[in-house]
């Protein structure tokens, strides 16, 4: 009589306790808008339930495409903190990135060139260039030291993009007129 009743007290706590540890242990999947973006989310998974108990919550956003690894600290739809690394681990770029929903299920997708504020670093440690308040230069760089990226940005807007090939050469350069 005693074992059943413990039984009986017991199985609800351990039903909660499952279903929680559930909830809470953190799951990732592609997002849509590209098969190297993934959301790292804690919740049962359910689309279109974000806002919800029982909805994905989401915590990061990473990015990992051949040698490039971002990492997006979401807290929330707007400007997020972020950190760029180069393959070896070493920091390429730190700061502010605008996160937006994308397609349906919704999902948070960051955009790696609507910046608040960043720091581009060469693979040496250097800092090579700076973006304030939306206005500057972005840079990214090969672990061997060749730049293969630059965009201007002004006033929250693209101004002007440059890319090379890893040897130096030029790939193509284009201005934003809108």
């Amino acid at each position: 009589m005693k074992s059943t009743r413990t039984l009986v007290i017991l199985f609800p706590v351990v039903l909660v306790l499952g279903l929680f540890t559930w909830w809470l242990w953190p799951k990732s999947h592609t997002l849509s808008c590209s098969p190297y973006h993934f959301g790292h989310y804690r919740g049962f998974g359910i689309p279109g339930a974000e806002d919800s108990i029982l909805g994905k919550r989401y915590y990061r956003i990473t990015f990992a495409y051949e040698d490039t690894y971002m990492e997006t600290e979401y807290k929330g739809l707007g400007y997020n903190n972020f950190r760029r690394f180069y393959p070896d681990g070493t920091l390429a770029e730190e700061g502010q990135c605008m996160v937006k929903l994308y397609d349906s299920p919704l999902q948070p997708v960051p955009d790696e060139s609507d910046l608040l504020w960043s720091k581009c670093y060469r693979p040496d440690g250097t800092l090579c260039s700076e973006v304030k308040n939306g206005t500057g230069t972005q840079m990214y760089w090969t672990p061997e030291g060749v730049k293969i990226w630059e965009l201007e940005l002004a006033n929250f807007k693209r101004v002007h993009h440059t890319m090379w090939y890893p040897n130096g050469q030029l790939l193509e350069a284009q201005p934003y007129t809108d």
